[in-house]
């Protein structure tokens, strides 16, 4: 139900789901990234947060992708993902690691993401 709520950009409610989903300590593919997007996009769109609250999210978030990048059989999406979150968290730097990462790993980009990140900051 979190994919779902996710797809309907209701981050902090798709949140609720993949937390419940995570304490299952089961791995599924595909389940970390997306629950680590959904962490981290709450933490941009939800302006009542406290920065420690939304630094919370956001590590919890890394922690996700950083476990989905070890385990997760598709690395390239996993990365994609990471670099979207970092493009709207204004971290473009660390974006364009994420692309480089997700190049490396066989991840696709539509191309307006990669427009938008250059308009933002020059690919190093």
């Amino acid at each position: 139900f979190g994919a779902v709520l996710s797809d309907q950009e209701k981050m902090c409610e798709a949140m609720k789901h993949f937390e419940k989903a995570l304490s299952f300590k089961r791995y599924i593919t595909g389940m970390y990234p997306d629950a680590a997007r959904a962490l981290a996009l709450c933490g941009v769109v939800k302006r009542s947060l406290s920065e420690a609250d939304r630094k919370a999210l956001y590590d919890r978030a890394d922690s996700l992708y950083a476990e989905a990048a070890e385990r997760d059989v598709n690395r390239g999406y996993v990365y994609v993902s990471w670099a979207t979150v970092r493009f709207f968290q204004e971290n473009y730097a660390d974006a364009w690691v994420m692309v480089k990462n997700a190049r490396e790993a066989g991840g696709q980009f539509p191309p307006q993401f990669l427009r938008a990140l250059g308009a933002k900051m020059r690919e190093p």
